[in-house]
């Protein structure tokens, strides 16, 4: 299975257009259309990674000087490999209805200094109808890397490892891409986001559903 790195554009209901591209397959020229949809995309993107209230909260509950992991803090063979899935997309950041709420969530990989190099946290702002965010730590690093990014997983089956299985994803997923590694796909369950290791081989008919 090939992993995407996709553009969303969300409208007021949340209906989604994706422009993929297989990260790891040889990528075809976008025609007029979908490199129109990439644009919009990419402007809704930039405005969401703006929002005062979601700011205002990586500065209290993570840290003062928090960033979005952007392309320029990658190392060049992942940046070449990202911005050559999609030029419109932002590394650190993924805009999606994570929970099938239909409210606006984002997803931010964040980079901040620490006494000794940098610590980084790739964490979730659920979108409230009545409005602001509430904030889940999916995860957090003792240091940066920079090969490492995140994309949305659109809705669908994925192949999950240990144990060897297929898992529907009825929602936008959140998926951390490790250019040497299998992904690692964060979905909404039962209330919560579940971690899913993504396995490289399909499985048997015996592990399906």
């Amino acid at each position: 299975m090939a992993w995407k790195t996709c553009g969303l554009l969300i409208g007021s209901m949340l209906s989604i257009a994706v422009a993929c591209q297989a990260a790891q397959q040889e990528l075809q020229p976008l025609d007029g259309e979908t490199q129109e949809a990439a644009q919009e995309s990419a402007a809704i993107v930039q405005k969401a990674m703006t929002n005062p209230r979601m700011l205002a909260m990586i500065r209290q509950h993570v840290h003062p000087n928090a960033t979005i992991v952007s392309a320029e803090n990658l190392n060049t063979v992942t940046r070449e490999r990202f911005l050559d899935a999609d030029e419109e997309a932002v590394p650190g950041f993924v805009a999606a209805d994570f929970n099938g709420d239909g409210v606006a969530d984002y997803a931010a990989l964040l980079r901040f200094p620490k006494k000794a190099g940098f610590g980084e946290w790739l964490v979730v702002f659920i979108g409230v109808k009545a409005g602001g965010f509430q904030l889940r730590l999916l995860e957090k690093y003792d240091g940066f890397r920079d090969d490492v990014y995140i994309t949305m997983e659109p809705p669908g089956d994925v192949n999950a490892a240990r144990p060897l299985r297929i898992v529907k994803l009825r929602a936008p997923a959140i998926a951390r891409i490790h250019p040497e590694r299998p992904p690692t796909v964060f979905y909404w369950e039962k209330g919560r986001f579940q971690r899913l290791n993504i396995s490289t081989s399909p499985p048997s008919l015996s592990n399906t559903p």
